[in-house]
Order: C-alpha cells, then structure tokens, then sequence
C-alpha cells in the first residue's frame, strides 16, 4: 500500500491518500477502483476494515482511496443533492 499526499488549492492543505497496486499489474494492464469514503473515514480506513486488498490481488484491480475530509483545517464544507429523473 502506497501512501501519499496532494496540496488541493479547493481546500487550502494537504489531502492524503493511498493506492494499493496488485501484482498483476506489473505484468499488464488492469482496472482501476476508486473508492471515495464519507467523511468520518481515513484513506487508511477502507483499506484497514474491508479487505480490499485481498480482493484487489485475486481479481487483478488497483485501488485509489483519497481522504475525502479536509483534516487539522476549518474550512466551510460545500453540500449539494443529486436528483435522479426515473423517466429515462
């Protein structure tokens, strides 16, 4: 598991996160999981609870998983909503 950080202007401080690269993907070309948590999670957490490495191995994925909450920064949050027509 590599592990990593970006400044992000958007948020004024440095975001982390982790990518976990199987194996197989030395060898050829694989998908790419990007798990985006909620906002009490660390990049660490995904990886520590769910065993998402283990399944990356067997079934040949990289997985990105970015702390999505700003950390040891105030910042206003932003929310939004997203409606969903069922008539398409």
């Amino acid at each position: 598991m590599l592990r990593d950080f970006h400044f992000s202007s958007t948020v004024g401080c440095k975001m982390k996160f982790g990518v976990y690269i199987p194996t197989k993907a030395e060898k050829e070309k694989v998908p790419l999981l990007i798990f985006l948590s909620g906002l009490t999670c660390t990049e660490q957490n995904f990886i520590t609870k769910s065993g998402v490495q283990r399944l990356a191995s067997e079934y040949g994925f990289i997985v990105a998983n970015p702390d999505t909450s700003p950390r040891r920064r105030r910042t206003s949050m932003l929310f939004f909503s997203v409606s969903f027509d069922e008539n398409i």
